[in-house]
């Protein structure tokens, strides 16, 4: 868990009943990616992206790496093909907060000018052996050559209308890396020795860790684009049991394993227990986990009204977080799809570049606000990846999105909603100052 924590406090007011808020208070967002600095464009392969890896790129990380307490942004880009490296206007960059609502690129000056093909990245808490260090787990997609890739070309008809690549079919699933920190400065090849070898051939999109059983060490769950996804259990000691289908994460409530993007992990019912989102491949719904008790997940998805509003688009980076500090999660989905074909033919109701989307927590289920919550979801990219900060420490959660092909959009929320918050650093006495899998209760208004 992060060791900065946004405790969002409500102050007398009630959670809503059936009804949205008022327009007035709903939450609204600026885009505030030209004024802020951010100018980077990501790229990632040809514009008709005829190969899978071409329509997966770009990711985006938030880190403070100056530790100036104010959070930092990475954006990773690929580059064009057939060229085989990085032109100029084609890298990675890491934008510095400057504490005002601005961001300067030091991508040269801090020494990470990489002009690789770049998908993603993770900075993250994942302590497999509670030894108070960070572990490294590698989520693999292919075990492939760009020749091999190149050569294992398919094509198909997208919904009998338009001729698209075909992918990942064709090519070899890769198995997934464990890397432990032997605590002197270098890792060791674990996968086997820690059990995460078991279930880890898999097309892997998305990781987290989180602790799905509350026994206080890091579980992981992964995300597998047209494979079962996987959750591995935490046994205490630094192996793992994976657990996907018999937990009820492997699969859909059908029974059916989908094209999954991107998980993420929030106690959206507020009953102490962390449950799951995962985006998936377009005309199919987005699955919501929920955790009963640390023992199994049930899919929820149809009850809490997510499957509705998810089922044309295609997701990728879903976020848990309380938009509007009234003391419950809400979720925005980065969207975007892989296919830049379907804007050929109009009556498929479908577009390459897409608007990301916000839902409010309302009762247990999820109500989409994206067309009432200001200019900064009239966006349309094709999104690939999506976090949360507070850009300007003032207590309401900003959203950084990374899109193909395009600058960053950067989304600054506006929302006058009068609620109250508190941010709490965590850092360690005695022992690790990372506080790797500290938790942090707190209880306002009778909500804990």
């Amino acid at each position: 868990m992060p060791r900065c924590c946004y405790l969002l406090l409500m102050a007398g007011a009630s959670a809503f009943l059936t009804a949205p808020p008022a327009t007035s208070q709903l939450p609204r967002f600026e885009d505030r990616t030209e004024t802020a600095g951010i100018s980077v464009v990501t790229n990632s392969g040809s514009v008709e992206k005829p190969h899978i890896l071409e329509s997966t790129a770009n990711g985006v990380l938030v880190l403070d790496y100056d530790l100036d307490g104010f959070v930092d942004l990475y954006f990773a880009s690929a580059y064009r093909l057939p060229r085989g490296s990085a032109d100029e206007d084609e890298r990675s960059a890491l934008y510095r907060n400057n504490g005002n609502g601005t961001f300067s690129d030091v991508t040269l000056a801090a020494g990470v000018d990489v002009r690789e093909y770049g998908h993603g990245g993770c900075v993250g808490d994942f302590d497999a052996d509670a030894d108070g260090d960070q572990d490294l787990f590698v989520g693999n997609y292919l075990e492939a050559s760009w020749e091999e890739i190149r050569d294992a070309r398919r094509i198909r008809r997208w919904r009998g209308k338009v001729t698209v690549m075909d992918g990942p079919r064709g090519l070899v699933e890769s198995q997934n890396t464990f890397y432990l920190n032997s605590g002197n400065g270098t890792f060791e090849e674990a996968t086997e020795a820690a059990g995460l070898s078991i279930g880890g051939l898999g097309y892997s999109m998305g990781v987290t860790t989180f602790d799905y059983d509350n026994d206080s060490d890091t579980d992981l769950y992964v995300a597998n684009d047209s494979n079962a996804n996987r959750l591995y259990s935490n046994r205490g000691d630094g192996t793992f049991e994976e657990i996907g289908t018999w937990s009820g994460t492997a699969y859909n409530a059908d029974g059916r394993a989908q094209g999954s993007m991107g998980v993420g992990f929030g106690d959206y019912d507020g009953d102490g227990w962390f449950d799951l989102v995962v985006t998936n491949f377009a005309h199919d719904y987005y699955a919501l986990y929920r955790n009963l008790s640390g023992q199994l997940f049930q899919d929820e998805s149809f009850v809490a009204r997510l499957t509705a509003p998810s089922f044309r688009p295609l997701g990728w980076g879903p976020l848990f977080f309380d938009v509007d500090h009234d003391r419950d999660l809400d979720l925005f989905f980065a969207n975007g799809h892989i296919y830049p074909q379907v804007d050929e033919d109009p009556s498929l109701g479908e577009t390459y570049k897409q608007h990301n989307q916000l839902l409010l927590n309302e009762e247990g289920g999820f109500l989409e606000i994206t067309e009432q919550a200001g200019d900064g979801f009239l966006v349309r990219e094709a999104s690939r990846g999506a976090v949360f900060l507070d850009m300007e420490n003032d207590g309401d959660l900003d959203i950084a999105v990374s899109n193909q092909d395009a600058r960053p959009t950067l989304l600054e929320n506006v929302s006058e909603h009068g609620n109250h918050w508190l941010m709490v650093d965590l850092v360690g006495a005695d022992g690790p100052r990372q506080v790797l899998g500290g938790r942090v209760a707190a209880t306002a208004g009778g909500v804990t």
